[in-house]
């Protein structure tokens, strides 16, 4: 059976210069703080602001392939994509592209997430109201 995703959010991040390593690129490590960046404004949105909930949604996977570097000065664009949640997690796709050419994959990513009570820190099924927010936006 294959996965149904749906597109969720596009973001479009600055490029600083503080993003660059010594090569003059974007350093691999800020991939994954674009994509947390992008995840944590497309939830405000959607009205699941992390620090007012009983639930905690920790990443438990994180996985990136890197295609073309991305290059200062500019901005990133960081597309969202979902598999539908199911119980206690929900994968999240990302596409990174430069602003020059959004055609242009410079790296795909995808995390794993679980849900957590935040009293407990246990792993519970995903509430009703947030697995409604989750699967049911696209901005």
């Amino acid at each position: 059976m294959t996965p149904s995703y749906r597109h969720l959010y596009t973001a479009i991040l600055p490029i600083r210069w503080a993003d660059l390593d010594a090569y003059n690129h974007v350093n691999h490590a800020q991939y994954a703080i674009y994509m947390q960046e992008a995840r944590i404004a497309w939830l405000e949105e959607v009205g699941i602001p992390l620090d007012k909930q009983p639930v905690v949604f920790p990443i438990v996977d994180l996985h990136i392939v890197y295609k073309k570097p991305l290059l200062f000065p500019g901005n990133v664009q960081v597309q969202l994509f979902t598999e539908q949640p199911q119980g206690r997690k929900w994968k999240i796709h990302h596409i990174l592209s430069h602003s020059d050419d959004v055609t242009v994959e410079c790296a795909t990513g995808a995390i794993i997430a679980v849900c957590v009570d935040r009293a407990t820190q246990k792993v519970v099924n995903i509430p009703e109201e947030f697995y409604q927010k989750l699967w049911a936006s696209e901005a």
